[in-house]
């Protein structure tokens, strides 16, 4: 399979570009509308925020050619990264595409599976196993079945928003549906939405209106007229993800012989075994009453 390129043609439109600067003095936010879909020739990943940054022309429109200083770049005035944290965030993508030497590259490169892409995706399927490239089309049901998770709160005002608690759900029920994920991917996947409550959520429980994360996950878009409203450190979305992983492990203490019921056997296990410590786990969980 070769590099997969995007299949997103609209009409042409020019690229927005502006100097790259980094540092403290690269702020304030900037609000770039609106946003277009990518033209022939020009390329996109798996990655919705990166792929909405270029759609606004915080990164090359035509996704080409990122460089370490255009992520911190982007990080920082599309997204209201602070400084330190939107150069942990090029570090880090960086050495996940095992590229020390900084050389810059292109945004479908991302969908290489096993460096940054992983499985258990929001909006993407699985990569088919023996397969080089993630698929890179969104899975608009898989997509919509996490949405139809939102609810009201007693402080949203009568609305739907995506809170902790729905990305808890979500993340355990597409962790159990997959191979199991290595803990660096699993804390990948649950810093990603750290970040999108951090960004967009509002009151003490970041909660984000559904329809905002639709446009950010479906259409790869800000939602329209939005710019950051304050700066984000690193801690934030630390205390976040950690917050998300804690939720996730009560849960999954207080049901461990459901999921381990739902989850398929092993790699290299066969059922017989498999069921077997079911039986056990079983067994040891009824004894506890």
């Amino acid at each position: 399979m070769g590099k997969p390129t995007s299949t997103d043609i609209l009409s042409p439109v020019s690229p927005i570009s502006s100097p790259v600067k980094t540092g403290p003095s690269s702020r304030p936010f900037e609000l770039r509308v609106p946003s277009y879909r990518p033209n022939e020739g020009h390329v996109r990943g798996p990655c919705p925020a990166l792929n909405a940054l270029a759609n606004r022309g915080h990164l090359p429109y035509d996704g080409r050619n990122i460089t370490f200083g255009k992520i911190v770049h982007a990080m920082q005035k599309g997204m209201g990264l602070s400084y330190g944290f939107a150069v942990f965030m090029a570090i880090g993508t960086f050495t996940l595409m095992r590229r020390p030497s900084l050389k810059a590259f292109d945004l479908h490169e991302i969908d290489k599976h096993g460096y940054i892409e992983h499985n258990a995706s929001v909006t993407r399927d699985d990569t088919p196993k023996g397969q080089k490239y993630a698929p890179l089309d969104i899975d608009h049901a898989r997509l919509q079945a996490f949405l139809d998770k939102s609810h009201v709160t007693p402080t949203s005002q009568g609305k739907c928003v995506i809170t902790a608690e729905t990305i808890v759900d979500e993340r355990i029920e597409l962790e159990l549906k997959s191979q199991p994920l290595k803990p660096l991917y699993a804390e990948i996947a649950r810093a990603e939405f750290a970040m999108v409550l951090e960004i967009f959520g509002a009151g003490k429980d970041k909660e984000v209106p559904t329809e905002a994360v639709r446009t950010l996950l479906e259409k790869e878009e800000f939602p329209p007229d939005w710019k950051p409203t304050h700066v984000l450190h690193l801690w934030d979305a630390i205390k976040m993800s950690s917050h998300i992983r804690k939720l996730m492990d009560e849960r999954r203490m207080d049901e461990p012989v459901a999921h381990a019921m739902l989850r398929e056997p092993p790699q290299g296990q066969d059922k017989e075994a498999h069921h077997q410590g079911l039986l056990e786990l079983t067994t040891e969980w009824w004894q506890q009453y």
